[in-house]
């Protein structure tokens, strides 16, 4: 123990006296050869010494404690207290070596101890050898250790990663795949990769690429690849030709490819991870655009009409050549917001407002001005636009048309003309669109778009609006319709509902409409024009998502079990019922919107961040059971045991959103599980040192297990059914089983001894004793139970009982004797007068009755046992009895009065005699056992066909856990008071089978210092 290690300075400084271990001068010397090899070490090494496994340890095993963990606390304590985490991993091994087994060596096992505050998840290799002391027999144990955790969880990290790495490939929604060496081994290739090549995965998996793939050599790629290997720099190629085989044809496809270098940890480049997307039909359709743009502009600046083109914004970003021949302006001029500036000064407001106000609700543009044109005059046109959407509703703008109308405005021909366009417009019109005109709304104009969604025919047109859809009938259209022909104001609405017969069905649609009026010039709205856009499938899906989320939530809220979902890679609480706030520890407060490591801190560092992370970006459901988690408690932070499942919760788009979590707080359960498991070794360990067998008995099938003790007890082998076990008993037995089993089902309780006859025609005695189990409707469904063999037992108590017999009957007759010689005597001693001798011999003759007392009752018991305790029955008046036996008592009696309570009077059927000797008995000890008390007190009452006597005193009385033995052979009190009241023990024993044997029972009702009430009931006839 020299040096100056901290070790070395710890066990010099520690309090060896308090340990099983002692002054270290006393230390034997394999102790301290083994410990000076252990200190001077700097290999980590550790030492169990002596019975207690008592602990030491050197400075380079020091660090793997940590720190706020088992340093110094473990030196000098035994091995169970300092590694109670480990205990049932490593007591086996220890137990090995100090049975005389032989060394071990374990590597890279998982023992998480305590350590830095918590438990924590630590990877050892070691190993335990023998100590061996002076005489050769194991005295300690040698550890030598080291710590691989770090090791394992790199080794771990890497497995994740190459796990991650290949479900990323194989479940990419591109073409993925893992190229190794210079010769682009295929290692990894998902299913979409497969396709394009036309090939199976047999085919490709360890070949190169080129090998599979032929018909790329010599198109630039070998190049490409072997740059990015030897430089280690990504390379992206976007809309790459590349010629490749299908169906046995060459085709020219276009493809978007990264080619990134993969390495290993140490950073040396292995191999190229190829990520390609066929973006052919892109191509395509982009050069067909840009072939369709160029017809557009060819065709549009042929026609002799002007043509614009706005964006979201209402920004112009077309027009067509008509446009700049007749204005004069340059497209930078005209472009934007530029074509407002040829419009007539007091038309030009107007222009811009109705097209601002169009564009932002998003409905047609109308608008009728002065337009300067090249040669300096202004002609009337009409400007009209129509919004357009994408195919998935988005708005994209407008398109419309600016046309000359200046003769129009002028004449009436120009004017029928204009209404010719105007219908032409409306029928041609990209959305449903109508014109109802006058008071009545009359159907004037309806294109075939909007018909299709009335689900009319064209015999509508000219009808009143109310006539030609009777179902709008208590709808508001009407009403609104009503208003802006009195105000003179637009009206727009979004998913707006409307009941209409479509096919002879009624069905709720959905609309986004605008009902836009048109005035005459004296400010009349002569008709509004209906635009509308069926949205009925959006809408019934925002519906659908709206109701399923509001049951979701609902649905977890509610929730019998805890529950929650967090949201985003950044876990946000976005649901969570008030059971999941309980498992957190934080009941009544709100999350919501918080991270969960934000708002539950304690939960951090545990590693369920890295389970989230995997749960969320690899869709693999993750659950635990009772997995330990410190959580906040009321008195602080615990560790909790759950049960819990992490299922990756995905939106409409199988995209994953978030996270559920299900949780279940199951700490009683496992603490429980660990108390019964200790319970259950407690309880065979004293099954085994009791040679215990065991069964268990299926009531309702009479199916038995049994354990191989309880076979060997009955002398059979194997197992067999409850008769054949049951037909061991010996025959005379038979009514006690059958006795015992029947009070059990009272009781609960199966208690007998029998006797078994052996095949070899011994005989066994043996005691059974098993708990009845019931069902719900209070019937017995299972018997669990011991059996011992008591056969020594009764062979002792039979040489006892014979030996009893036998020195009772020879003293019965000496002691006689020397009753009438000192009867004799004492009449001699008064006939001459001598009456001190006189005394002294009446004293001789009391403890000779006390002897013949006790030899009476040894009789009794040797009787009683062997089955020769007679009985003469007899009907007799139970209360001249008492009174009888209370009239002796009360002679020899001087301190005590008995008083007689007697309620019952008549005849019963029984042995007087021992009646009697059961009642003086019960008496005498009333008034041995009340010392300091005055008053005995005897009873009798009838009760259900039996009588009742009672003896009660008021004296020392008997404690709780004593009273089930007062009826045993040879009780006594034990302790102080133990030759206070002098006795061989036998009076109660004799007295209790006396009255069982009259068909009776016998009790005792007694509070310690208070006294005692022993009673007996028997039947009356």
């Amino acid at each position: 123990m020299s040096g100056s290690g901290e070790m070395a300075t710890l066990i010099r400084n520690h309090d060896w006296q308090q340990t099983g271990l002692g002054d270290p001068a006393l230390w034997p010397q394999t102790l301290r050869t083994t410990l000076g090899i252990v200190l001077h070490s700097r290999f980590p090494m550790f030492l169990f010494w002596g019975p207690e496994h008592i602990c030491f340890y050197n400075d380079a095993f020091r660090p793997s404690l940590g720190t706020d963990g088992k340093h110094p606390y473990a030196l000098g304590k035994p091995a169970e207290e300092i590694w109670p985490e480990i205990w049932g991993d490593i007591k086996p091994m220890i137990d090995n070596i100090f049975s005389g087994g032989e060394a071990t060596l374990i590597e890279n096992q998982l023992l998480p101890i305590f350590r830095n505050g918590g438990m924590e998840d630590v990877y050892w290799t070691y190993s335990y050898s023998p100590v061996l002391d002076e005489e050769g027999l194991p005295a300690g144990i040698f550890v030598a250790v080291t710590e691989t955790t770090r090791e394992m969880k790199q080794q771990q990290t890497l497995q994740a990663a190459e796990k991650n790495l290949r479900n990323i490939i194989q479940q990419a929604p591109i073409s993925m795949g893992l190229f190794r060496g210079p010769d682009y081994i295929v290692e990894i290739t998902n299913a979409l990769n497969l396709s394009h090549w036309q090939k199976s995965e047999e085919e490709v998996i360890g070949r190169p690429l080129f090998d599979i793939l032929p018909e790329l050599a010599g198109q630039g790629f070998e190049e490409l690849l072997q740059k990015v290997y030897t430089t280690g720099e990504t390379y992206t190629g976007y809309d790459t030709p590349v010629s490749l085989l299908n169906n046995g044809r060459m085709e020219m496809r276009f493809v978007r490819f990264v080619f990134e270098p993969y390495r290993e940890m140490t950073g040396e480049i292995t191999g190229i991870i190829v990520a390609s997307v066929d973006v052919t039909e892109e191509v395509t359709a982009r050069r067909l655009l840009e072939e369709q743009e160029h017809y557009f502009h060819e065709l549009t600046d042929g026609v002799p009409a002007i043509i614009w083109i706005t964006d979201e914004t209402g920004y112009c970003n077309y027009l067509n050549r008509p446009w700049f021949e007749l204005t004069g302006q340059t497209k930078e001029e005209a472009l934007g917001y530029g074509w407002l500036s040829p419009i007539h000064p007091e038309d030009k407001e107007e222009a811009g407002r109705l097209f601002t106000s169009a564009n932002e609700q998003q409905e047609p543009f109308f608008s009728v001005y002065r337009l300067k044109i090249s040669d300096g005059e202004y002609r009337w046109v009409m400007d009209r636009g129509l919004p357009k959407f994408s195919s998935d509703g988005h708005y994209e703008g407008m398109i419309g048309t600016v046309v000359d109308i200046h003769e129009q405005i002028t004449a009436e021909k120009e004017k029928s003309e204009s209404e010719r366009l105007f219908r032409q417009l409306i029928a041609e019109a990209p959305v449903p669109t109508a014109l109802f005109w006058g008071d009545d709304f009359n159907v004037r104009l309806a294109n075939q778009a909007m018909l299709d969604a009335w689900g009319k025919d064209w015999d509508v047109i000219g009808k009143p609006l109310m006539e030609a859809i009777p179902e709008l009938e208590g709808q508001p259209f009407v009403d609104i319709l009503k208003d802006i022909q009195r105000t003179g104001k637009s009206y727009s609405a979004e998913a707006a509902p409307a009941v209409l017969e479509v096919k002879g069905v009624k069905s709720t649609y959905y609309f986004n409409f605008t009902y836009k009026p048109i005035i005459d010039p004296n400010g009349v709205v002569n008709g509004i024009i209906d635009m509308a856009i069926d949205v009925t499938p959006q809408v019934l899906a925002k519906k659908a998502l709206a109701e399923s989320e509001n049951n979701l939530r609902n649905m977890i809220l509610q929730a019998p079990v805890a529950m929650c979902i967090l949201h985003g890679e950044k876990h946000v609480v976005q649901i969570a019922n008030e059971r999941i706030y309980e498992v957190w520890g934080r009941t009544g407060e709100d999350f919501t919107g918080l991270p969960i490591f934000t708002a539950l801190p304690e939960a951090a560092g545990q590693g369920l961040e890295e389970i989230l992370f995997n749960v969320f970006h690899t869709g693999e459901r993750f659950s635990a059971n009772g997995l330990p988690i410190n959580l906040p408690r009321a008195n602080g932070v615990e560790t909790v045991y759950l049960n819990f499942v992490y299922e990756a919760f995905r939106g409409p788009d199988k995209k994953i959103t978030g996270i559920m979590a299900v949780a279940n707080d199951v700490t009683e359960q496992v603490l429980a599980r660990k108390e019964l498991q200790r319970s259950a070794e407690r309880l065979g360990l004293a099954i085994d040192a009791g040679e215990l067998g065991m069964f268990e008995v299926n009531l309702a099938t009479d199916a038995m297990i049994t354990s191989p003790r309880f076979n060997e007890i009955f002398d059979l082998s194997d197992q067999h059914t409850r008769d054949e076990y049951a037909a061991a008993l010996h025959p005379q037995d038979k009514h006690l089983r059958e006795a015992a089993h029947q009070s059990s089902r009272e009781t609960g309780v199966l208690d007998y001894t029998t006797r078994l006859l052996r095949r070899d025609g011994r005989v066994t005695w043996v005691r059974i004793k098993g708990i009845l189990s019931f069902g719900e409707n209070k019937q017995p469904h299972n018997l669990l139970g011991i059996v011992q063999d008591i056969t020594e037992q009764k062979e002792m108590e039979f040489q006892k009982d014979s030996f009893l017999g036998i020195a009772s009957h020879e003293l019965k007759t000496p002691v006689t004797s020397i009753k009438a010689y000192a009867q004799v005597m004492e009449a001699q001693f008064k006939r001459g007068g001598d009456l001190k001798n006189a005394e002294m011999v009446s004293r001789i003759d009391k403890q000779v009755n006390r002897l013949t007392n006790l030899i009476s009752d040894l009789l009794d018991v040797t009787k009683i046992n062997s089955g020769k305790l007679l009985f003469n029955t007899s009907a007799f008046d139970l209360s001249q009895l008492v009174r009888e036996v209370v009239e002796d008592m009360q002679r020899i009696s001087d301190k005590h009065t008995i008083i007689t309570e007697l309620h019952f009077h008549g005849n019963v059927v029984a042995d007087r005699d021992r009646l009697s000797q059961v009642i003086t008995n019960m008496i005498s000890n009333a008034v041995k056992y009340s010392p300091a008390a005055d008053t005995v007190i005897v009873s009798t009452e009838k009760n259900d066909g039996q009588v009742r006597l009672c003896v009660q005193d008021f004296g020392i009385g008997i404690s709780e856990d004593m009273q089930h033995r007062v009826f045993e052979q040879f009780f006594r009190v034990t302790g102080a008071r133990q030759y206070t009241f002098p006795g061989l023990g036998l009076g109660l024993y004799i007295s209790s089978e006396i009255i069982s044997r009259m068909g009776g029972t016998i009790t005792v009702d007694s509070k310690e210092g208070k006294g005692s009430t022993f009673c007996f009931s028997i039947p009356i006839g």
